[in-house]
Order: C-alpha cells, then structure tokens, then sequence
C-alpha cells in the first residue's frame, strides 16, 4: 500500500514537473526581429538586382578610402533567405498608397504628400528573423539597401515602417551618411508621448528583435522627464541586447531606475522610480 502510495506521489511530481516546463516554454516569449522599408518611385519599373549590388558595394556614395559600408559579411544577407523584395503597384493596389494609412505619429509634410501622390510603385525590402541575430549587421545592409533602391529608382520618399518615419530620398541619404556606424540606436529607435493616454512609448527596438516598451501612465507635465528617461534607456538596452531587469539612468543630474515587465498583447510596460540620493 506504502509503495502504491509513494509510487503515486512521484508520477504526480513528475507530470507537475512536465507541466511546468511545457508552461514556461509557451510562456517564453519568441524571439522576433523586422526590419522594413518601402521606397516610393514615380514609376512601375523596377532596378535590377545586379544595380542594386554595384550601387551598394563597388558605387556606394558613403564609400570612402578605408571604409567600405557593405562589407563581405555585410553582403552574404544578399542570398539569406531572410531577406524579402517584392514591388508593389498603384494600378493593382491603390489602397497601399493612401496617406491616411500611415500611423498617427507620422509626419507627413505637404511637399512629401505631393511626392506620395506621384508615386506609381514603391518596393518592399524586408528582413524579417525568428532566430536570435549574432550582431546588427542586417541594419546597415537594409538601410543602403533601401538607399540603393531609392537612388537607382528616382524615388520620391522612403518609408521606415517599422520606426514609423517617412524620409524625403535626400532626408534618407543623408541620415545615413551622418555616422559610419549605421547599427547605433539613433538611427532607428524613436521615443513618442501619447498625450491622451499619457504615456511614452519606443519604436524600433524590434528591429533587434528587443520588444517595444511604454511606460506606466504619468501627468503632462512629466512628458519632457518621461521621455527623455526613456530614450535613454531604450538606447541602453538596444547596446546590452536585452531589456531584462532594472537600468539606473541619470538625468539633469538625477537618478532613474528603470524596470519592464512584460505587458498583455505584448511589449513591456516601463516603471520609472526616481532613486533618492542619500543625505
């Protein structure tokens, strides 16, 4: 009877145990990185690839002498099946190409409206990972990728879709050309204020493939502060590579500890503590 007993206890823990485990690993978070830019052109035609590889390696304008933007591991993510074109045109979808479909944070100035509405294609060029990346090469091939397309292509305006910015060709070029390290953050993480929610929220860290974070709600007049902390510690965590635990940022000389936690319908939601100084 002792041994039936024992020998029940133990099958219980056991299946417990698999349970857990089964648990956990749904529970885990997948790993999830994109990075997606369309380039508008006033046109149906589309570059051929070949173009698009001489203008980002042997002709790439950022070029200078002894640095190369498109390297050999750079240029290997031309055949990584990671990697998605495709052309999309006004005649057979014009609904892609209303304005009012971009979000709300984006700014769309009349000079760019007047571009959009001349355009007749745009390509997508997607790179899209469910495996953890090694490094952030991928974002300085998907920016000149898209460049090349723009240059090549006449384009009228470029799209980030995932950080939500709509460049003119020329804002594009530049910004790239602005640093030579095209993985830091700057460049692709942008920290917004909802003023009717009251909260700041981060687009672009998924592009390595970090969640997006948004704080806990606070009052107007903490928008500057909230913010600012923020961003700081979006770029924080875009260098560690991970947005687990606390981060201590500091700010006109005060001192900030910064926790996410995992958010329902995914994302973290950010709670800022002011850290008392010691008197």
């Amino acid at each position: 009877m002792t041994e039936f007993v024992v020998g029940g206890i133990v099958a219980v823990l056991f299946w417990v145990t698999v349970i857990s485990i089964f648990k956990l690993k749904k529970d885990k978070p997948k790993y999830f990185a994109a990075c997606e830019f369309w380039v508008y052109l006033p046109h149906e035609k589309l570059p051929s690839q070949e173009a698009v590889m001489t203008a980002m390696v042997a002709q790439n304008p950022h070029a200078r002498p002894g640095f190369t933007p498109i390297g050999s591991k750079e240029g290997i993510l031309f055949s990584d099946i990671r990697l998605h074109v495709s052309h999309v045109l006004r005649s057979k979808n014009p609904h892609t190409f209303r304005p009012d479909l971009f979000e709300d944070g984006v700014v769309v100035s009349a000079g760019t409206l007047a571009a959009l509405a001349e355009s007749q294609s745009f390509v997508k060029v997607r790179y899209v990972s469910e495996v953890a990346l090694a490094d952030h090469r991928h974002l300085t091939f998907m920016l000149h990728f898209a460049d090349a397309y723009a240059r090549l292509g006449g384009a009228t305006a470029v799209y980030d879709v995932v950080s939500e910015v709509l460049y003119t060709p020329e804002e594009f070029h530049a910004r790239i050309g602005e640093h030579a390290d095209t993985t830091r953050p700057e460049l692709h993480v942008r920290v917004e204020w909802n003023p009717v929610r009251g909260v700041a929220f981060t687009k672009g860290l998924i592009k390595v493939g970090l969640p997006e974070l948004e704080t806990a709600g606070a009052s107007a007049d903490m928008r500057q502060l909230v913010v600012e902390v923020m961003r700081e510690a979006a770029h924080r965590y875009w260098e560690v590579g991970s947005a687990e635990g606390p981060m201590v940022v500091e700010y006109f000389g005060d001192r900030f500890e910064v926790t996410p936690k995992p958010k329902k319908g995914g994302g973290k939601e950010v709670h800022i503590v002011r850290i008392q100084a010691r008197v």
